[in-house]
């Protein structure tokens, strides 16, 4: 069985680890089965994206040199592109400084429609291909989810202190994957814009956070915001 390791959880990938498309190249030809078989390897970049992440978490930022290095830790092995019929995202995987690029390298789904070097993930756009694109929004339903992220992050911040004796994490990167399965984006920056501003301080503790920046007009430079005493202001 493969699975992703989440630390000390264990994550099974649909029951029966890496998720199985089309299953040879020539059943990909067809367009029912190419459409699968993008599914699945897409599926199967979601789970490397996020050991990577995890990886990260570990090793204080520092991504891994190569995806080897996520094994066995966290993933018991690397997952096979059904078209290609080999490991794609090897090829695919670039660090670069806080961040990476990921993709399953070449041009092995065309015929769902996505371009070369799709599916991908690029840190701080998120994924690219067929079927990743997000509906756009509105001004007010993008205020509307970074008043959301906010929030979860206050909460994953409130559980995070109870957990540790009235105590908040030195850094929001703390609160994943126990408490949030990652660091949100705000929708119109397309871009943490909460980690830097994340401030704390002692006896009676307390923390602050907003999105960095004027990515919500009219609403003055670095709204929303958050504090514990007084939880979302705008």
């Amino acid at each position: 069985m493969m699975t992703i390791r989440w630390a000390s959880v264990v994550l099974v990938m649909v029951g029966l680890g890496w998720y199985v498309g089309a299953g040879s190249p020539t059943a990909a030809a067809d367009s029912k089965d190419s459409a699968r078989a993008y599914q699945a390897c897409l599926f199967n970049l979601r789970g490397i994206v996020q050991a990577i992440e995890l990886y990260a978490r570990d090793h204080k930022g520092q991504m891994p040199a190569s995806l080897t290095n996520l094994v066995p830790d966290y993933l018991t092995e690397l997952p096979v592109c059904d078209v290609a019929g080999t490991d794609t995202c090897s090829v695919g995987y670039a660090p670069a400084g806080s961040g990476f690029t990921i993709c399953c390298a070449g041009h092995q789904h065309g015929n769902a429609g996505a371009a070369a070097d799709q599916p991908a993930y690029v840190s701080g756009k998120g994924f690219l291909g067929p079927g990743t694109e997000d509906p756009p929004m509105t001004r007010e339903q993008a205020l509307a989810k970074c008043e959301g992220n906010l929030r979860n992050l206050g909460a994953a911040l409130e559980m995070y202190m109870m957990d540790y004796e009235d105590r908040y994490p030195q850094s929001l990167r703390r609160l994943v994957p126990m408490y949030l399965r990652w660091i949100p984006t705000c929708p119109a920056a397309h871009d943490d814009t909460y980690s830097g501003t994340y401030l704390t301080s002692p006896g009676p503790a307390a923390c602050t956070i907003c999105c960095s920046g004027r990515h919500h007009p009219p609403l003055p430079a670095d709204s929303p915001r958050y504090s514990s005493n007084r939880g979302l202001e705008k």
